[in-house]
């Protein structure tokens, strides 16, 4: 898992991506550790049902900003499926934070700017 740092560009396009589509109002520094029950889209008093369906549009639009807005790419064996999936899996875990949702950015992205390491 990728420490939460301005100098790994998952971090910091998931942040600016969840800053874009409203979902977050927190600095950098401290949004890492927020959870996903307190991103914008999660409502507790829905169903289960009711916020994978939300979690899916915020998915569908992260990966837009992702790649229409951001110029990222899908990494090799990732498909827009997979990578919108992940996203998925992650936003309707209640206590998953952000920086566990820049994990899974990460695997299925490659963002500009971003070299082999």
């Amino acid at each position: 898992m990728s420490t939460w740092s301005k100098n790994h560009l998952e971090c910091v396009n998931t942040w600016f991506a969840l800053r874009m589509l409203e979902q977050t109002r927190r600095p950098f520094k401290t949004a890492g550790a927020q959870k996903m029950k307190d991103l914008l889209f999660f409502n507790p008093t829905s169903t289960a049902d009711v916020r994978r369906d939300a979690a899916r549009t915020l998915a569908r639009q992260l990966h837009n900003v992702f790649v229409d807005g951001f110029g990222a790419e899908l990494e090799s064996g990732a498909t827009r499926t997979k990578a919108v999936s992940g996203l998925v899996a992650v936003l309707v875990e209640r206590t998953k934070s952000v920086a566990d949702l820049a994990v899974v950015n990460d695997r299925n992205y490659r963002f500009l700017g971003e070299t082999d390491a």
